[in-house]
């Protein structure tokens, strides 16, 4: 499965100047702050589900940004890339965050979305429970 962390923000720049927007021209079409759009760039925070959205309304190629793959380059089935397994992704990595008490790492939060991506993905049970999710991290 490819990486769904490395290069994010500097795929999303390109994709903002493929665009031809200004950060501030960007921000305000995806009604996100310009400074969210800066610390993803840089790599400092990675987008949630609300960007992603707002992104894909505008014209960003989220399996480009996301997995570093053009669009119509097959990375995983279309399935993968719906919304609401994304959203469900996200939402566990942050309800383990809520069990744990703790605000993880982007690099964290990434690496878990991978695993409990994956699972879901392979798995015929749906989404992993937050107690086999603790189990991973343990190892």
């Amino acid at each position: 499965m490819p990486n769904i962390i490395e290069g994010v923000g500097a795929r999303l720049r390109s994709e903002r100047r493929r665009l031809g927007l200004t950060q501030d021209e960007f921000a305000s079409a995806a009604g996100i702050t310009r400074t969210s759009v800066g610390f993803i760039e840089r790599g400092s925070n990675l987008p949630n589900t609300g960007y992603l959205a707002s992104w894909a309304n505008i014209g960003v190629d989220l399996p480009y940004v996301l997995f570093g793959t053009l669009a119509g380059t097959p990375v995983l089935d279309i399935e993968m890339l719906d919304g609401e397994i994304l959203e469900k992704c996200f939402d566990h990595v942050e309800e383990l965050e809520h069990e744990l008490g703790e605000q993880l790492s982007n690099k964290a939060r990434a690496s878990i979305f991978r695993m409990v991506l994956g699972a879901y993905l392979k798995g015929t049970k749906g989404m992993p429970q937050i107690g086999e999710t603790k189990k991973w991290i343990a190892k």
